[in-house]
């Protein structure tokens, strides 16, 4: 019955098995927002942070609050009731990502209008950096 309930909560979730809990797919944020996420409960043994795969964002989300979210998730009792806890604790992460959007959309304007494409020497891997030629 477990099963059914998770598929109809998670839809885009798809789990490989539920005990322990290993799935790959999306979530919804408490916003709404549909975010990527790989869950392996089965190397660890326990419901935890560790566990969760995802984006920066989320991962840095779930990081910054990890020992409260490890008490919370550690009182799972099922994978559903995990990722149930799961969802509610990704609240705020649209917002951070639309802040970073607009952060990138900035930048992108500015070269655009003022700086110029022809002075961007680089940009690092992860776009966090980009260096500049001024004269």
């Amino acid at each position: 019955m477990e099963h059914v309930e998770f598929y109809k909560r998670f839809p885009l979730l798809v789990p490989e098995t539920l005990d322990p809990l290993k799935a790959d797919g999306y979530i919804e944020t408490p916003e709404g927002e549909r975010v990527r996420i790989t869950i392996d409960a089965s190397t660890h043994g326990t419901y935890c942070v560790d566990i969760v795969k995802s984006t920066l964002e989320v991962e840095e989300l779930l990081q910054s609050k990890k020992a409260e979210l490890d008490v919370c998730f550690q009182q799972c009792v099922s994978g559903l009731s995990f990722v149930k806890e799961l969802q509610h604790s990704l609240a705020g992460v649209s917002t951070l990502q639309k802040k970073i959007s607009q952060f990138y959309g900035q930048i992108v304007k500015e070269c655009d209008e003022q700086v110029g494409w022809d002075r961007v020497e680089s940009f690092d891997k992860k776009t966090q950096m980009m260096r500049l030629k001024l004269k």
